[in-house]
């Protein structure tokens, strides 16, 4: 546990310095303080967070999501039937492996597109002109270093 723990610790560190290391790249080509510019930016990982949300709990939802329908007529373990559900089976087979894992690959990319286009977005009301792209390209590498690690996950490598 004290291994998973610190791994855990570990990955939360290394994305957060990610995070402030592309922050401090666009602080130095835009000149401006990599700090203020890392809050001001923070709302393109809300995508991020919802992809990778989406992606690991969609088969919880589907799969364990039909147990809850089921207990729904018997909330209490009384015996009830109460909408007829009582007697259905969870049914393993709705989704496929194949299906689940499309499914994640599909949020994870939707969720860095949509980080990459608020970040674009946030840049351009920030900074002027050609600038913006500028101080764009750090986060897009750690975006895109994101993206890559997430699908090699996915892919079970």
């Amino acid at each position: 546990m004290l291994a998973g723990t610190a791994g855990l610790v570990g990955t939360i560190l290394a994305v957060a310095a990610a995070y402030a290391l592309a922050m401090a790249a666009a602080g130095a080509v835009g000149r401006r303080g990599w700090h203020p510019l890392s809050v001001r930016f923070a709302h393109s990982l809300v995508p991020i967070a919802f992809a990778y949300l989406a992606a690991h709990y969609f088969s919880l939802l589907f799969l364990e999501g039909q147990l809850g329908v089921i207990l729904l007529s018997d909330p209490f373990g009384r015996g009830w039937d109460l909408l007829g559900t009582a007697g259905w089976q969870v049914n393993l087979g709705l989704l496929s492996p194949t299906t689940i894992w499309y499914v994640q690959v599909a949020a994870v990319i939707a969720g860095h597109v949509g980080g990459v286009v608020l970040a674009h977005d946030r840049a351009v009301a920030t900074f002027p002109g050609r600038l913006a792209v500028r101080t764009q390209y750090a986060l897009i590498a750690v975006m895109v270093l994101f993206t890559v690690t997430a699908l090699v996950l996915l892919s079970g490598g």
